[in-house]
């Protein structure tokens, strides 16, 4: 039960180009992967990774410090920006933190992220499902 997490900050309804912040604190020690997935998408926002540039990547490994606060999006020139092609849309964040590093390597799609997570043993993960709805500015 000790192996937790909190998240804040994240609100239940945004505007598109919104921005999405927040902050991740872990009770201890940890990797964590972070995947957005809305209507049309599936994408892992955490950590980023820039193939042709590695400078402009998050840190692939990065071991998260139990109960040091860490604000996303962590690369301060990048930003988590919402956007809908729909007059609202569902989109789900899917935090996944686990006690040893294990790279998701599969093409980021829904089925293929929930077979991931499913094959990480449960006593090594937890996950958080948090849910917010992007409305379309008119």
């Amino acid at each position: 039960l000790s192996f937790e997490f909190k998240v804040e900050g994240i609100k239940d309804y945004y505007e598109t180009n919104e921005k999405l912040t927040f902050t991740f604190t872990p009770y201890q020690d940890g990797y964590l992967k972070i995947f957005l997935i809305s209507n049309d998408t599936s994408q892992i926002i955490y950590p980023y990774k820039y193939p042709e540039n590695k400078k402009f990547s998050d840190i692939q490994d990065k071991l998260f410090k139990k109960y040091k606060s860490v604000e996303f999006p962590i690369l301060k020139w990048m930003n988590y920006s919402l956007i809908s092609k729909r007059d609202k849309e569902f989109n789900q964040l899917i935090f996944v933190f686990t006690k040893k590093n294990i790279p998701f390597t599969s093409k980021v799609i829904n089925n293929n992220i929930h077979k991931w997570i499913y094959s990480i043993p449960p006593n090594q993960r937890v996950i958080k499902n948090i849910i917010f709805e992007i409305n379309k500015k008119d």
